[in-house]
């Protein structure tokens, strides 16, 4: 469908450029069509980039709530591992969804009012994932798997951590972030794991 391979490649285009070095024009070629022929989908160069932004957004949550799904059953201390894990393989398949979100979130256009609903769409996604991964971390804590940490701080940690470790995969200097990602996760868990203990559950 036409809508669909313009979000593919207003995606690319305003990731890569940003939505201020980005124009119909130039998602409109990448199509091959005509610039006119976008505002039979889309109103304005802003209607088409809060349309990605909604589109992405959903499909995050909903790789989120499959992911927490197949966590499901798994020890309690092999989730956060897991939950890193499958955000990083998510994101390494399709940079330009990462660079999207960084300037949607970082650099946001201030030229609409309406960009509040899709910025919204992302602060409730934040705080239902940390909010799911705070009571993993508490109940590893509980269940004398993690040290006594607060599980907030510790989630919110995580994040950093994985912000970053993302951030510096769409730029990598001479570390080989892909390749050192396992022992990179094995200091993060030792940090968290009671000395010792590597088995019982925190579901």
């Amino acid at each position: 469908m036409m809508v669909d391979r313009l979000k593919e490649a207003a995606l690319e285009l305003f990731a890569w450029r940003g939505y201020e070095g980005t124009s119909l024009t130039d998602v409109a070629g990448a199509v091959g069509i005509k610039k006119p022929s976008i505002y039979a989908h889309y109103g304005s160069k802003m209607d088409l980039f809060l349309s990605v932004a909604g589109w992405v957004s959903r499909e995050y949550r909903q790789f989120w709530d499959r992911s927490l799904k197949e966590a499901e059953g798994m020890r309690g201390d092999e989730v956060p591992l897991f939950l890193f894990q499958r955000v990083v393989g998510f994101f390494s398949q399709d940079p330009a969804r990462l660079a999207f979100f960084l300037r949607l979130w970082v650099f946001p256009p201030d030229d609409d009012p309406e960009l509040e609903s899709a910025l919204d769409i992302l602060r409730e996604n934040n705080r239902r994932i940390v909010e799911t991964v705070t009571g993993i971390v508490r109940r590893g804590v509980e269940s004398r798997l993690f040290r006594e940490v607060d599980p907030e701080a510790a989630t919110h940690l995580i994040f950093c951590l994985l912000d970053g470790y993302l951030l510096r995969t769409l730029r990598p200097l001479e570390y080989d972030y892909t390749a050192e990602l396992p022992r990179l996760l094995d200091l993060l868990m030792e940090g968290l794991r009671v000395p010792g203990e590597r088995g019982g559950e925190a579901r």
